[in-house]
């Protein structure tokens, strides 16, 4: 999928990453990553190939559906044959299958928490830091 075909599905405007600063993550045979526009990848360590990309569900609402800010990284987790990468995406923290990319479904809500949900005012959830699971818990910087 182009950068730009990724948009029409979203019917957003995402700008073109001007940087991506995030280290990539290799478990396994896949790299994982935060891509320049805030979503999360995952590629064949040995060709290079796509494996899977992590797009805004098309049940969030088009406002809603924000992507353009590069994170620093994504966090991995693993319990018994569960293996999950946690990412911040736009307003919400991500939880997905790290072999499918697929989101979660027990985890918040189809597989996101919303950062932003019961504030009385807009709040912007815009952080460059990566969560990090520390004993079965997703820690994350201050909002």
């Amino acid at each position: 999928m182009t950068p730009e075909e990724m948009r029409q599905r979203l019917g957003v405007t995402a700008p073109p990453a001007s940087m991506s600063q995030n280290t990539p993550l290799k478990v396994g045979s896949l790299l994982y990553m935060s891509t320049g526009v805030g979503a999360v990848a995952a590629v064949d360590a040995t060709t290079g190939r796509l494996a899977w990309f992590d797009l805004v569900p098309e049940s969030v609402p088009k406002e809603r559906r924000r992507l353009g800010n590069s994170s620093r990284g994504i966090a991995y987790w693993k319990g018994g044959k569960d293996e999950r990468i946690f990412a911040i995406t736009g307003d919400y923290l991500v939880a997905l299958n790290a072999k499918t990319g697929q989101r979660v479904p027990g985890f918040g809500k189809d597989g996101a928490v919303d950062l932003v949900d019961g504030y009385d005012r807009p709040a912007s959830t815009y952080t460059a830091s990566m969560p990090l699971v520390v004993k079965d818990v997703v820690v994350m910087a201050g909002m």
